[in-house]
């Protein structure tokens, strides 16, 4: 966010408001539906630009979310009338609704979805799944040099159901509307279901080696018996 803020609003005043709602940056017009004049930029100016459009890409959904729980709060202004004024998807709005109230720790180094896939957890479990995302993984890039990148949010996600299948099984559910947080893209996917039905069946094989062990136990007892009766005693 600090890196976003000196973007946008260094010294040079980067990006500035028009007065007909558009943004400018340097030479350069941001409108509604595109961006021009990019050919009057230099290459520094470009990754600049490049940086401050990631980092909307990353940050607006915590944005709208923070912004319509005030609304709602101080106005009484829920996020199914603002998506009809504003004609958005009220899903959507609701999902950035639910994960803004639910999630006050919050990692520059995720991105909205990695907080969305805890977003039903308490604040403890939630802790601990982005911080063990954030810390993330080794890997060896194409130069044979050795780095660490966060958790894909699939990693993170298989990460939780091999922890406790149970975990994702539970969807959050938003108190307005009662409905199931959840849109299809962030329901369990199929490495996921593999996982939990492995660890399911993995279980059940517990279970029945438990079982089997506890009758091995009553069948050395019952042959006991059984040759205790051959001898007349």
């Amino acid at each position: 966010m600090d890196q976003l803020n000196a973007a946008m609003f260094g010294d040079s005043g980067a990006i500035v408001a028009a007065p007909n709602g558009n943004l400018l940056f340097e030479g350069a017009t941001l409108t509604p539906t595109g961006l021009s004049g990019l050919d009057t930029l230099s290459d520094d100016q470009i990754v600049k630009l490049t940086d401050i459009l990631f980092s909307f890409d990353t940050s607006l959904a915590w944005w709208i979310g923070d912004l319509l729980n005030h609304a709602e709060r101080t106005w009484g202004e829920t996020y199914a009338r603002i998506a009809e004024r504003y004609s958005r998807d009220a899903d959507t709005l609701r999902n950035y609704v639910y994960v803004a109230r639910n999630l006050s720790l919050r990692s520059d180094k995720l991105s909205w979805s990695h907080h969305f896939v805890v977003a039903a957890m308490t604040a403890d479990e939630q802790a601990r799944w982005l911080g063990l995302a954030a810390q993330g993984e080794s890997y060896t890039d194409a130069e044979g040099q050795n780095r660490t990148r966060v958790w894909s949010v699939t990693r993170l996600r298989r990460e939780i159901a091999a922890d406790n299948p149970k975990r994702l099984m539970a969807s959050p559910v938003m108190p307005e509307t009662g409905r199931d947080a959840y849109p299809v893209l962030a329901r369990l996917t199929p490495a996921d279901v593999s996982t939990m039905k492995r660890a399911k069946v993995q279980g059940m094989i517990e279970q029945a080696e438990a079982a089997k062990s506890a009758a091995d136990v009553v069948l050395v007892a019952l042959r006991g018996r059984l040759a205790d009766l051959d001898k007349g005693n």
